[in-house]
């Protein structure tokens, strides 16, 4: 167990520049970053990667990215054997926010991203209660689910119960993003389930490039081949 219980509010691992980093059979809980901080359980910034197996990322808090922020240029695995669960966004991305020119892959077997939350206390939040994407990034998810849950299940926000895909302000002409969803288990396909938006998307919320101000073309899409949604 590595537990950011007491001390200053901040994440519990923070990983800045280069870095290829992977972590194995570890508790990751009780990160207290700020409202306005990120990743309170893991923040990853800069370029690299980051592979988690056999690790629960459970009850953490940060205005962005409650359980995991991965702001680099490179790829986030979440591998066989990993939760992330009970996680708390204070504005959006309540279990995991991918952003930049990263990739989330999340394709191995025993893995779910259950029961977090993305609350939008500040305005234009409260997106991806599970897992928030936001442009240029990507993901890539295939994993059968852990045990009974499946990929992203019982997770809660505004927009996107389970997933988000978000366009950020400061995105360029071309800036797309999409996630991918198909199966590795013909008896078990990807699942995105019971989870809650009070607003729009419980399962996926799409977003749409509505700025006048900055014309640009960006988009973002969804792919997904034999997957349920319930």
């Amino acid at each position: 167990l590595i537990s950011g219980f007491g001390g200053a509010a901040d994440s519990v691992i923070e990983v800045t520049g280069n870095a290829t980093i992977a972590l194995r059979g570890l508790r990751i809980s009780d990160g207290d970053e700020t409202t306005a901080g990120i990743g309170g359980g893991i923040d990853f910034e800069g370029a690299g990667s980051l592979n988690l197996q056999n690790v629960i990322v459970s009850n953490n808090r940060a205005g962005y990215g409650g359980g995991i922020a991965f702001a680099a240029a490179g790829t986030l695995t979440l591998g066989s054997d990993v939760v992330v669960q009970n996680n708390v966004a204070a504005n959006s991305g309540g279990g995991v926010r991918v952003s930049g020119a990263a990739m989330l892959r999340m394709v191995s077997p025993r893995s779910t991203v259950i029961g977090n939350e993305a609350l939008g206390q500040d305005d234009d939040t409260g997106y991806g209660g599970g897992i928030q994407v936001l442009t240029p990034a990507d993901a890539e998810i295939a994993s059968p689910g852990f045990v009974n849950f499946g990929a992203v299940a019982f997770n809660r926000a505004k927009y996107g119960g389970g997933i988000a895909l978000s366009v950020t302000d400061s995105a360029d002409d071309g800036d797309d993003t999409s996630a991918l969803l198909y199966s590795i288990d013909a008896n078990s396909p990807v699942r995105v389930h019971d989870n809650i938006a009070s607003e729009l998307g419980g399962a996926v919320f799409l977003d749409l490039e509505n700025d006048t101000f900055k014309p640009r073309t960006v988009r973002t899409f969804l792919c997904a081949w034999e997957s349920r949604f319930d």
